[in-house]
């Protein structure tokens, strides 16, 4: 991890390779959080291939998990409408270039501000994109994404 700094080990029961933004990410099975985890490939050191058997959790479902995030690190396990507020330059590009398939026009405004909505699995990196264009953009809904939005604007730390 980039925040904490400290090696661990972890046995991972890989499922897939998965690119974003020209990073890539290793998704798979973890036994000691026991749960599907993603890990960045750039922070694995040393991988050695054990004999054991593999365990498969049958709730995985890759082609759901990735139709319905934008990025690689879930916040929640399902979707969620999110409606957000752009002014008219943010709204031009993003008419030319949709955040993500689900994206709807709810309102035009009077001066070419957009509000839209997505329905996603929310993900560090759109919050991370939300952030990148927060003079541009404001959540709407649901508020605790509206909050953690505001929260990083302010420099309150994020949740590990």
């Amino acid at each position: 991890s980039y925040n904490k700094r400290k090696f661990s080990n972890v046995i991972l029961h890989v499922y897939l390779l998965k690119e974003f933004q020209n990073r890539w990410y290793i998704i798979g099975f973890s036994e000691s959080h026991q749960s599907v985890r993603t890990f960045g490939i750039d922070r694995i050191l040393d991988p050695i291939v054990l004999k054991a058997a593999f365990h498969m959790d049958s709730k995985f479902d890759p082609v759901r998990q990735f139709q319905d995030i934008f990025g690689v690190f879930p916040l929640r396990e399902k979707t969620e409408k999110i409606v957000f507020k752009v002014n008219a330059m943010l709204g031009n590009y993003m008419l030319s270039q949709p955040l993500h398939e689900s994206q709807k026009i709810i309102e035009y405004g009077k001066y070419g501000d957009l509000r839209l909505q997505i329905e996603l699995i929310p993900s560090q990196e759109l919050i991370d994109r939300f952030c990148m264009w927060s003079s541009q953009l404001t959540v709407e809904k649901p508020l605790w994404i509206k909050t953690k939005v505001e929260n990083l604007q302010k420099g309150v730390k994020r949740e590990e």
